[in-house]
């Protein structure tokens, strides 16, 4: 289309279980680019898609040449996993339009990404009751056609272990076989020869299967039940755009070449200098990358990102500089401000200030509703900070707390691992 008519179109596709396919191209709506976000979720919702592909050309601008180009993206994704692809656009004189070589971009967590986001649970934004509507009006302009994948996708879904599923859509390879948790009669086998490498892959195993149902979790209970079999006990919260669903969840795993007497919440990073272990679950929120900057820079110490559905937090901890904690944060603040633009703050709270932390809330002035916050503390040698992102709603702000105070407790001495 875009070598015969000069154009490249806006457009989406989305694929049901049954391997029904909807195409929609959306040049010439009168929408706003919110009002086409919420377009495309009620489209692939009313149409039961599982699977969707989106393409847009986007324009750019270099500060340093002071040019601008255009970059088609075209993404594709789940729930659970996406891929995208960004490819220069071309115009020649004439008008013929041609794309340069291609960039690529893969993830577990499509619920991050506007152009990855469609097919994700959208209770915490705006409603897409209204677009529904929309799309019954404008759905006769759609072509359909029917994708024979169903019958072979099903019996090839049949024949994965749970090994090959987390494989094929987390990119991960786990050292489990056997089960699948359905009852303590029907365990996980884990395969990690040590405590720690079992306790790390059953943490990873459950992660993987909460992000593939976006759902928000955290451990309640680990419970050994014989030498070589425990149970995790896990709570989820599951939000819709109406509800709150709140269940327990028994996982049962069996480990091969390691006792189960020992099973434990993982350490994942121990900072021996400063006395600090790091969990791989903190309350809501689990562990996802370390990022050691002392290495390239002294004094700038180290982050560890921990991600939930919808929840992003980055803990920082480094030397203090000769500030107080109220002037680190004022520097923090501003950095953001110099980064963002001061017209890119929607909404900001006043830095509240107690005895030795100090904090910063606002809302960004984005297309996705969300609170980002900035804490600091003082760690005794250390300022602790903890830059987190929440989708703003009532669950994940209580959780945005909740994360906080045991993030600061853990930095500050005041919680050990159990």
């Amino acid at each position: 289309m875009a070598a015969g008519s000069g154009r490249i179109p806006h457009a989406f596709s989305g694929i049901s279980s049954d391997g029904s396919q909807v195409i929609f191209i959306l040049d010439g709506l009168p929408l706003d680019h919110i009002e086409c976000d919420n377009l495309i979720r009620a489209a692939l919702y009313a149409e039961r898609a599982v699977v969707f592909s989106y393409g847009s050309v986007f324009l750019t601008y270099d500060d340093k040449t002071h040019t601008k180009s255009e970059e088609l993206v075209i993404s594709a994704g789940n729930t659970a996993r996406f891929v995208q692809g960004s490819w220069p656009v071309l115009r020649s004189a004439n008008g013929a339009i041609a794309l340069g070589d291609p960039s690529f971009l893969t993830g577990n967590d499509p619920d991050q990404y506007p152009n990855t986001w469609f097919l994700c649970p959208n209770g915490q934004r705006q409603s897409i009751a209204k677009s529904i509507d929309v799309w019954n009006h404008v759905r006769s302009n759609a072509h359909y056609k029917k994708i024979n994948f169903s019958t072979a996708s099903s019996s090839s879904e049949s024949q994965l272990s749970l090994r090959d599923k987390i494989r094929r859509d987390f990119g991960i390879d786990l050292l489990i076989s056997g089960g699948y948790s359905k009852s303590s009669d029907d365990p996980i086998y884990v395969e990690a020869k040590d405590t720690h490498g079992a306790d790390i892959t059953e943490m990873e195993l459950i992660k993987c299967i909460g992000r593939g149902g976006n759902l928000l979790w955290r451990t309640i209970g680990i419970t050994p039940l014989t030498d070589s079999t425990l149970q995790r006990k896990i709570e989820t919260q599951s939000l819709t755009e109406n509800e709150v669903t709140t269940q327990t969840t028994n996982w049962y795993f069996l480990r091969t070449s390691s006792s189960a007497r020992t099973a434990t919440m993982p350490v994942v990073y121990r900072d021996n200098a400063a006395h600090i272990d790091f969990p791989y679950d903190i309350g809501w929120v689990h562990y996802d990358s370390f990022t050691d900057y002392e290495a390239k820079v002294p004094g700038l110490g180290y982050s560890l990102l921990y991600k939930a559905f919808g929840i992003n937090a980055t803990i920082y901890v480094y030397k203090k500089n000769g500030n107080t904690v109220p002037l680190e944060l004022e520097k923090a603040r501003a950095d953001i401000i110099r980064a963002r633009g001061v017209h890119t703050i929607k909404h900001e709270w006043e830095p509240h200030h107690e005895y030795n932390r100090s904090s910063y809330f606002y809302i960004p002035s984005n297309d996705d509703p969300s609170v980002d916050g900035i804490v600091v503390f003082d760690a005794g040698l250390n300022f602790g900070k903890i830059r987190i992102t929440i989708i703003d709603d009532e669950v994940r702000r209580g959780m945005m707390n909740d994360c906080i105070a045991r993030i600061t407790a853990i930095i500050m001495g005041h919680q050990t691992v159990q």
